[in-house]
C-alpha cells in the first residue's frame, strides 16, 4: 500500500466509526532523524486514536539484523536488557538519544500535533544529560498516561 492509500484507509476508518491504532518501528538500520519525523508526520496525517512508536530490537538472522551487523551498527549481542517495548535503542546510531526521546514523544505529538515543533526542539536537546535525566521519568509518566487514556474510552475495549 502506499502512503497515499494509507491515508485514505485511515479516514474511511474514522469515518466509519472503526478505532484505529497504528504501530511504528523508529531506529531502523541506515535511517535518519528526518526519516523518523517524516513517520511521525504521516501518523499525525493519519490521525489514528492511538499511536504507538518502538524502537527497532534486532533480531538475530532477520534480514534487518544482518543488515545491522553489517554496517556495524551492532554487535549480534541478544543477551541484552532491552527495557521493554520503550527501552533503549540497542544499534549504535549517531541519533540514537533522538531516536529514544522521539519514541517517548511520539504517543502526544500524534494525539496533539500542535507539540510537534516542541517535539523538533526537544529532539536537538536530547544529548543534554539532563534531558538523559528525564527520560525514564518521562517514560513512566507517558506510558501511565497512555494506559489511562485507552481505559478511559471504553469503546476502544473488544465486548
Amino acid at each position: 500500500m502506499t502512503n497515499e492509500q494509507m491515508r485514505e484507509a485511515s479516514a474511511l476508518l474514522r469515518g466509519a466509526g472503526i478505532r484505529l491504532h497504528t504501530y511504528s518501528i523508529l531506529g531502523l538500520p541506515q535511517t535518519t532523524v528526518e526519516d523518523d519525523l517524516e513517520t511521525l508526520q504521516f501518523n499525525i496525517e493519519c490521525r489514528p486514536d492511538i499511536a504507538s512508536a518502538f524502537i527497532f530490537k534486532p533480531y538475530p538472522k532477520t534480514e534487518l539484523s544482518v543488515l545491522a551487523i553489517d554496517a556495524g551498527l551492532w554487535d549480534g549481542n541478544v543477551n541484552v536488557d532491552c527495557e521493554g517495548p520503550s527501552g533503549r535503542c540497542l544499534l549504535t546510531l549517531e541519533h540514537r538519544a533522538e531516536v529514544e526521546m522521539l519514541q517517548r514523544l511520539f504517543f502526544w505529538t500524534v494525539r496533539f500535533p500542535v507539540l510537534l515543533p516542541i517535539t523538533r526542539m526537544l529532539l536537538m536537546w536530547a544529548r543534554k544529560p539532563l534531558f538523559q535525566k528525564l527520560l525514564p521519568i518521562a517514560t513512566r509518566v507517558g506510558e501511565a498516561l497512555s494506559i489511562q487514556q485507552r481505559f478511559r474510552d471504553r469503546s476502544y475495549h473488544h465486548q
